[in-house]
Order: C-alpha cells, then structure tokens, then sequence
C-alpha cells in the first residue's frame, strides 16, 4: 500500500500587521488578502503614498510599502524590520494593536520547488506617478518574460533592502499557499530574543535571504542587470536609472 507523506511546512520569515489581520489569517487558515475594514496596508498595492521607512521626499522604493517589487504580501528575513511595520500598520489602521507574524510555506517541497528569482535593483521601485508605476511594473513583468525557466505569475520576488536586510513578495494568487502564526506585540519587544508565542520551528536568528544556505535550498535565481537593462527599454524606459 502507498502512503503519501504529509507535507511539511517551512519558515519564510516574518510579517507586520495588525491583530484584526492577524485573527483573519488565523480564521482563514491562510494569509489571504483581508477586506478593507480589516487592513489597508497588509497587501500594497502600486503607487504607495507613504513611504513609512526612509527620510527622502521621493517615494524611490526602500521598503516594502513601497511596493517596490509589485503588488502583493511583504515578507523579510528581519525581525525588526518586520516590528517597524506593525507598529506603523497600527497606526494606519485606527483601533487596531500591533502584531507579529510567523509565515510559512504550506508545503516545503512545493515551496523550494518554486520558482524564485531576485529582482535587479534597476527594476525596484515605485512611484507617486500612476504612469511611471506601471511602467515599473511593466518593466519588472519583460524582465521575468526573459527568464526561460519561469512562468510569469508563479514567481516568488526576492528584493534586498541593504547588505543585511531582504524581503520577497508574494503574490496574491500564491497566497493560500501561506499561513501565518500571529502574536501580539508592544514597544517593550526585544526583536533579538524569539517571541513568547512563536513556534519551535521559527529559526533564531533566521538566515537571511542572501546567505549562500538559503540561496541554493530555496533555488533562488540570481539577478542579471543586463537583462534588467533590456527590460527597461523594452516598456520605454531608459536602459539605466541614472
């Protein structure tokens, strides 16, 4: 008789959102995008207005609200980072509290099966300006066209924001292929000492995404700025950003 094995869930880091989000996730069983009275900024969409992590007046991409690699769910191998974002989403959402989440893959088979790829630091960003925004977009979607090995719309984007600190995106059709394990948290969380309520299996400290482990068990396909060159002219937009 055949038994098939149960799949096995995988850590993929972490994710700041609100306890309305959070309770959503728990009763969905998966990080679905939440409806509008729950959150507003847990899924981001293109054209962010604010731009909660950075101190420059042009909205150019540094972090996640930005929606700098498309539009979808943020995840980052930081946990600070992550804390920066639900204390900020608790604030954009009016009697909400912060909170942390633990995401995983479902199925880490699937999971490191997945396509994923890094996005070249010339397809990052977003913008205040609708056109420009879409172009962006556009230029990252003939940069993943170029890929022969992908399938557009199946990608896992991988985007550093410093030497240290990453995030990838998911988008909202993979979403169910994700559930999150939320806690509670409060300005006095110590983000180097793993959160009472989170999992065993929540790695302290995570690898980062960049870390040589990560890169070749997660199959993540490195960037090329050539490529990243060309899709910028194929959507009308200069070979650099320079």
């Amino acid at each position: 008789m055949f038994f098939q094995r149960a799949p096995v869930r995988e850590f993929v880091g972490f994710h700041g959102t609100n306890n309305r989000t959070a309770q959503f996730w728990k009763d969905k069983g998966a990080v679905l995008k939440p409806p509008p009275t729950t959150s507003t900024y847990d899924f981001p969409g293109l054209t962010v207005l604010f731009n909660f992590f950075s101190s420059r007046k042009n909205n150019d991409g540094s972090s996640g609200a930005d929606a700098e690699l498309g539009a979808g769910l943020y995840i980052t191998d930081d946990l600070t980072l992550a804390f920066g974002f639900a204390n900020n989403n608790k604030l954009f959402n009016p009697g909400t509290t912060a909170a942390i989440c633990a995401i995983f893959a479902v199925d880490s088979d699937k999971w490191r099966e997945s396509p994923k790829l890094v996005i070249p630091e010339l397809l990052r960003g977003d913008s205040r300006d609708c056109g420009v925004a879409q172009q962006l977009d556009q230029a990252r979607q003939a940069y993943i066209s170029l890929q022969a090995t992908l399938d557009p719309g199946t990608e896992i984007r991988v985007g550093p924001l410093s030497s240290e600190i990453n995030q990838l995106l998911v988008q909202p059709p993979l979403a169910p292929n994700f559930q999150a394990e939320c806690i509670n948290v409060d300005d006095r969380f110590n983000p180097n000492i793993r959160p009472a309520g989170f999992p065993s299996d929540v790695p302290f400290p995570p690898l980062p995404y960049t870390s040589p482990e990560i890169v070749a068990n997660w199959k993540i396909v490195p960037p090329s700025d050539i490529q990243a060159a060309v899709a910028r002219l194929m959507v009308g937009l200069p070979g650099g950003k320079g």
